[in-house]
C-alpha cells in the first residue's frame, strides 16, 4: 500500500507541475529576394600595336589585363545565372578578343569562363553557372579579363585611334539590385532590418534589430506562488527557456538570437534577471534565457502577480546570397516553467 501512495504523488505532482507550463509563441519570417549586381574594376583598356623592330616582321599584337568582372548573385534553388559581353562597334581589319580567367576570392557558386571570344556587337557568354555567391569587390577579386587585340586583315587596317564600349550583361534581362530585407517576427515587419548589399562583390552586411521588439507576458495566481508542493517559485524565480522549431523552408545557417531589453511587474517582489546580452536561440533543445524572481514568501491568500510589458529583441546572422532565395519560417518558443 505505501508503495502505491508513493506512485500516485509522484504522478500528481507531475500533472501538477505541467498545468503552470506558460508558452509564448512567436513566428519568425525571412524572405530572401533574387539578387544579381553586376561591376567591372580597374583602369580604362588601352591597346596600343608596338611598331616591328625588323622590316617585314608584322606589328606586335598588345594585351591587357587591368580590369576584373565583380558580382553578387542570390538565386532561387536549382537556378544559374551567366554573364554575357558585346561591344559598340568593330574595327575594320582588327579582332578584338577577351579571355576571363578562374575566379580569384569571393565565396559560393562562383561561374565558369569561357574559352577566348572574339568580341561583337552581338551579345556572347564569357561566364556561366553563376549560383549563388559574390565575387568579392575590386581590383584582384573575382574574373581578370584579358583583352587583346589581334589583326584578321593588314589591308583594312590604318594608323588610327578607336573608342569603342564594351557592355556587360548578367542574365535574367539585367541586374536585380539588392534592397533592404525585412525579417517579420509575429506578424511584425522590420523587427531585424537586412542592410542592402551597395557593391557587386561583397555578400550581405549583418542584420540589424531596428527598434521592433515582441512584447512577452507572464502571469502566475496564488496556487502557482506557494501551494504546498507546487510552488513553482519555492527557489525563489523560474526560468524562461527558449527554443525555435524550424519549418521545412528553414535554412541551418541562418542563426536566431534574443535579448530581453526590460520588463514590468505588477508586484514589487517581483523582478527579473539575466536575459542580456543576445543569447543563442537552439533549434534542438531548450536552453535559459532568463528568469522571474519571486522575493516573498509569505504570498497572501489571492495574490496574484504578472511580469508584463517584456520587450524581447531577436537577432538573426547568417544571411547570405550563398542561401538560395525563397521565404524563410521558424517559430520561436518561450515558455516559462519549473
Amino acid at each position: 500500500m505505501k508503495s502505491i501512495v508513493f506512485i500516485l504523488t509522484l504522478l500528481l505532482i507531475g500533472v501538477y507541475a505541467n498545468v503552470f507550463s506558460q508558452t509564448n509563441m512567436q513566428m519568425v519570417s525571412v524572405s530572401l529576394p533574387e539578387v544579381a549586381m553586376l561591376d567591372v574594376e580597374g583602369s580604362d583598356v588601352t591597346l596600343e600595336f608596338g611598331r616591328p623592330t625588323n622590316a617585314g616582321a608584322p606589328i606586335v599584337t598588345p594585351t591587357n589585363n587591368a580590369k576584373w568582372l565583380n558580382y553578387t548573385s542570390a538565386v532561387a534553388a536549382g537556378s544559374t545565372r551567366s554573364v554575357a559581353v558585346s561591344i559598340s562597334q568593330t574595327i575594320p581589319g582588327l579582332d578584338i578578343k577577351l579571355q576571363p580567367v578562374a575566379a580569384l576570392g569571393g565565396n559560393g557558386t562562383l561561374g565558369t569562363p569561357a574559352l577566348p571570344v572574339t568580341l561583337s556587337t552581338n551579345p556572347q557568354t564569357i561566364i556561366s553557372g553563376i549560383g549563388g555567391g559574390y565575387t568579392g569587390n575590386g581590383t584582384g577579386n573575382g574574373h581578370q579579363l584579358l583583352f587583346s587585340a589581334v589583326p584578321n586583315n593588314y589591308a583594312d587596317i590604318t594608323a588610327s585611334v578607336h573608342t569603342l564600349s564594351v557592355i556587360y550583361t548578367i542574365s535574367d534581362d539585367g541586374a536585380f539590385p539588392s534592397e533592404i530585407v525585412p525579417v517579420t517576427v509575429n506578424n511584425v515587419p522590420n523587427s531585424v532590418t537586412i542592410p542592402t548589399i551597395t557593391e557587386a562583390g561583397n555578400d550581405y552586411g549583418m542584420p540589424t534589430p531596428n527598434g521592433n521588439p515582441i512584447i512577452l507576458n507572464y502571469t502566475f495566481d496564488n496556487d502557482m506562488l506557494s501551494s504546498p508542493g507546487a510552488d513553482l517559485f519555492e527557489s525563489g524565480s523560474i526560468k524562461v527557456k527558449m527554443q525555435y522549431d524550424p519549418t521545412t523552408t528553414w535554412d541551418p545557417s541562418l542563426h536566431l538570437y534574443a535579448q530581453r531589453n526590460g520588463g514590468s511587474a505588477s508586484l514589487a517582489a517581483a523582478s527579473y534577471s539575466g536575459g542580456f546580452p543576445y543569447v543563442e536561440i537552439p533549434g534542438a533543445t531548450s536552453v535559459p534565457f532568463f528568469d522571474l524572481i519571486w522575493n516573498d514568501q509569505s504570498t497572501e491568500p489571492g495574490t496574484t502577480v504578472t511580469y508584463s510589458d517584456i520587450p524581447v529583441s531577436i537577432q538573426l546572422s547568417g544571411v547570405s546570397v550563398l542561401i538560395p532565395a525563397a521565404t524563410y519560417s521558424a517559430q520561436i518558443l518561450f515558455v516559462a516553467e519549473k
